[in-house]
């Protein structure tokens, strides 16, 4: 069951790259964050890998303005613009920024809504399902068996906790996303996939992380 998933999921993702869909990924858990960073950095692709900010979606046109201000500012301060404020008011804008720009800043410039997301652990980011269900986002993701399979459009049985289960999954699913942008002629990172992921269909990985699956 898991190989059958994983090839719809990698086929969808696929298809989703080549028409021009965003897919933002989200990995908050330790074990998840360096892999997703890595791949949505290959794929071009906007990520989280710290906390979900409520209302990313569902209040997505306020946060943007929020993040709008915060971009200005932090571009006031690389300039040395910050001077009209007072040196207390400057520090607290440089810990802001800081922590926006640790929490966000895989996202900054992701203008309108993404048509799907990829999430690592469901259970720990359940509000940011709940947002993507709430407006009609795709939801990829590993599924394990305290996650609710409803809640995904492509659900990927299989142990959310497992580091390598964790990494194959990924790579098949996001690899095969950046491929559908290549073929499309979409920008993607200079980090090209090896031709044994850019094609959804390689079965190798996907057997590999259904019995990974398995055995966590």
């Amino acid at each position: 069951q898991s190989e059958a998933q994983l090839k719809e999921a990698a086929q969808a993702a696929y298809e989703l790259g080549k028409s021009g869909g965003v897919m933002l990924l989200v990995g908050t858990k330790k074990q998840a964050q360096e892999v997703i960073e890595g791949l949505a950095k290959e794929a071009d692709t906007p990520y989280l890998t710290q906390k979900w900010a409520g209302g990313f979606f569902t209040n997505f046109d306020e946060l943007r303005k929020n993040i709008k201000k915060l971009i200005d500012l932090r571009a006031e301060q690389e300039k040395g613009q910050l001077t009209r404020y007072t040196k207390r008011e400057q520090g607290l804008i440089g810990k802001n920024l800081a922590k926006f720009t640790r929490e966000m800043g895989g996202a900054l410039d992701m203008a309108k809504l993404p048509e799907a997301i990829f999430v690592v652990d469901a259970v720990s980011d359940n509000i940011a399902v709940r947002e993507a269900l709430k407006t009609n986002i795709k939801v990829f993701g590993l599924c394990d068996t305290n996650a609710d399979p409803t809640w995904f459009d492509y659900p990927v049985s299989s142990n959310d906790d497992g580091i390598k289960a964790i990494k194959i999954i990924c790579e098949t699913v996001i690899r095969a996303y950046a491929a559908g942008k290549k073929e499309a002629g979409i920008k993607v990172g200079e980090q090209k996939a090896t031709k044994a992921t850019t094609h959804p269909s390689s079965g190798g990985k996907e057997t590999e992380a259904a019995e990974e699956g398995k055995e966590e």
